[in-house]
């Protein structure tokens, strides 16, 4: 209002700015959500490929143990730690 107690156009301009300002947070809070969430499933995404990639590795180092138990039967030695990986695969050294 200007000291008339008249409202004008200049009175408007910082309304409409602060409006402007705010949807301009509002597409950046939306923006940086929206990357949040395709670095959460990166990262998902990742970690699962790796899982699954050391189990494969593991289930071949247990067959690889099964095989050497077999030639090598009297005497083959298997370490704590294998015998525990490989019966929780539900591939025991025998």
């Amino acid at each position: 209002m200007n000291v008339a107690g008249n409202s004008s156009a200049s009175d408007t301009a910082p309304k409409k700015l602060l409006k402007v300002e705010n949807k301009s947070k509002t597409k950046s809070m939306i923006k940086n959500i929206a990357i949040t969430i395709l670095a959460a499933a990166a990262i998902l995404a990742f970690s699962y490929a790796l899982n699954a990639g050391m189990e494969k590795q593991d289930r071949v180092t247990c067959q690889r143990l099964q095989r050497q138990a077999i030639d090598y039967a009297p005497i083959f030695y298997a370490t704590d730690a294998e015998n525990k990986m490989c019966d929780a695969l539900g591939m025991p050294i025998k």
